[in-house]
């Protein structure tokens, strides 16, 4: 699956290593799988960012609707 992203960084920190989570859904509203990435980028604070057609994996063919978040992120300069 194929997915635009857009984050926007509203923190006074630059943050990187952004990871999205997509679980999906049947018709049912079953869980039937799910999928985690990371985004190796960096977002300066208080701005956006977009990552068109950002490659989330495969999804299974009865797949009817998908949900993302971001799970986690990183500050770009640790201390």
């Amino acid at each position: 699956m194929e997915a635009d992203f857009t984050v926007k960084n509203q923190s006074a920190t630059d943050i990187k290593d952004i990871t999205i989570r997509c679980d999906y859904f049947a018709k049912s509203q079953t869980r039937i799988d799910h999928s985690e990435r990371t985004i190796f980028d960096v977002v300066s604070a208080r701005s956006s960012k977009s990552f068109p057609k950002f490659n989330m994996g495969f999804m299974s063919d009865q797949t009817y609707q998908a949900a993302c978040k971001i799970t986690s992120v990183k500050p770009a300069k640790e201390t």
